[in-house]
């Protein structure tokens, strides 16, 4: 078992959820809804749960479509022709990384949003979140992302 898959019971992703409730208990939405309506005027507060409640889904499932790719990469179907096995390893390979930098920047755009940094999403990056001033004052998040980016950086 991936450590990836013990991410649904994590206990800030529980919390958050929690919160969520909470936060939308008296608005009636879609809880697999991507999007608001936006009839919907929210408070300050119910603005950063859904923030961060969407940014922690969000990579979540970035991670867990991580174990997915390295089962792909190992499920070639000799019996179809028309795909090489080359060509198959090359796009799973190439998927790989991809979805390992994008979990990364997933993090990042959490750590935006949980410390409410008001950064457009656009300028997220790993040099403009660790030195932010908020971030910094945060030793432990400031380790725990780079441990992220070491975890992924081995994969």
């Amino acid at each position: 078992m991936s450590k990836f898959s013990e991410l649904d019971e994590n206990a800030f992703l529980v919390s958050v959820l929690k919160e969520g409730e909470i936060a939308f208990s008296d608005i009636e939405v879609d809880k697999l809804a991507t999007e608001l309506p936006e009839d919907i005027e929210l408070s300050e507060y119910q603005y950063y749960i859904q923030k961060v409640g969407f940014y922690l889904v969000n990579t979540i499932s970035w991670c867990k479509q991580l174990d997915l790719a390295i089962e792909l990469l190992s499920n070639f179907d000799y019996s179809k022709k028309e795909t090489s096995r080359a060509d198959h390893l090359i796009y799973n390979v190439e998927n790989y990384l991809i979805r390992i930098k994008s979990v990364h920047d997933r993090v990042l755009q959490l750590v935006n949003a949980v410390f409410h940094l008001c950064i457009n999403e656009a300028n997220v990056n790993h040099g403009v979140i660790v030195s932010n001033y908020k971030v910094q004052h945060r030793p432990e998040i400031i380790k725990a992302v780079k441990a992220i980016s070491k975890y992924l950086s081995e994969h």
